[in-house]
């Protein structure tokens, strides 16, 4: 086992490729709020990855195949600015 950090308070893994990248959920014990990515003994949020003003909050990541694509579960925003 592997300890693999997390964004928030809690994180759970969901999904592992063939290089070692995991992909998961981190939140508030129960209540996801951060899709991540680890590799390489490094946490990512996936939000950090796309544009702030995308509408979108990734909150899982489900599943990463051996080409590092990965599946997941997202808010969409309905706020209006």
């Amino acid at each position: 086992m592997t300890d693999l950090g997390t964004v928030d308070k809690c994180s759970a893994a969901y999904g592992i490729n063939l290089q070692t990248q995991i992909v998961g959920a981190s939140g508030l014990c129960g209540i996801p709020v951060h899709a991540f990515l680890w590799e390489h003994g490094s946490i990512v949020d996936l939000n950090t990855l796309i544009p702030p003003d995308s509408g979108l909050q990734l909150v899982y990541g489900l599943y990463i195949n051996d080409r590092g694509s990965i599946v997941g579960l997202a808010w969409i925003s309905t706020a209006k600015s």
